[in-house]
């Protein structure tokens, strides 16, 4: 996958006017989760990035290799509920072919669960959860179908460089410590 187009979601407040302030953080995390839900099923084809910045985020930034991956993406989307009420698809537009502005790199950083911190005297949770706190560090509230478990997935945002290589996105569209790649960071 090599990220050539993209298409924002945008995020809309708590009441429902794209205009006004205050986007609701559940209403990120249930998008969220319908277009993770096309990403599972469609491993490696999509990337995402948060044109936001910081806290929850109020646009969602999904790129494709193709714009037939993107179609795809958006007819899995229109069924959706969840993204008919609480997101405006927008049109999916074309990374200029000379880009040569910024590039991010998009990780999952991990929060160990609260057993983690059994042993005495290594609190790793709660040491993990402060430096996210303190970076401000952006996440989205979703919930694990498998698991019935909600929590925060939070994502590290990295200086990057254009790829040489494609790119292999996980399960949520995130960049690995083991595979790296940038997306190009484009006005929202």
């Amino acid at each position: 996958m090599n990220p050539r187009v993209y298409v924002d979601l945008r995020i809309l407040p708590s009441g429902g006017d794209a205009r006004a302030p205050g986007v609701d953080p559940r209403a990120s995390g249930l998008v969220f989760g319908a277009v993770h839900r096309h990403m599972r099923a469609h491993p490696g084809r999509f990337a995402l990035a948060l044109p936001d910045g910081r806290g929850f985020m109020a646009v969602l930034r999904v790129f494709a290799d193709t714009r037939e991956e993107l179609d795809g993406l958006a007819e899995a989307l229109q069924d959706s509920p969840l993204v008919r009420d609480y997101a405006v698809v927008g049109y999916p537009k074309r990374v200029p072919e000379d880009f040569d502005g910024p590039w991010l790199q998009y990780r999952r950083y991990r929060i160990p669960t609260r057993r983690a911190d059994r042993k005495e005297g290594a609190p790793c949770r709660q040491r993990r959860i402060a430096f996210a706190e303190a970076q401000g560090l952006p996440y989205l509230l979703v919930h694990s179908a498998s698991t019935e478990q909600s929590f925060g997935l939070r994502i590290c945002v990295l200086e990057g460089a254009p790829n040489t290589l494609p790119c292999a996105p996980d399960g949520y569209g995130l960049a690995r410590s083991s595979v790296p790649f940038s997306l190009p960071m484009l006005p929202a």
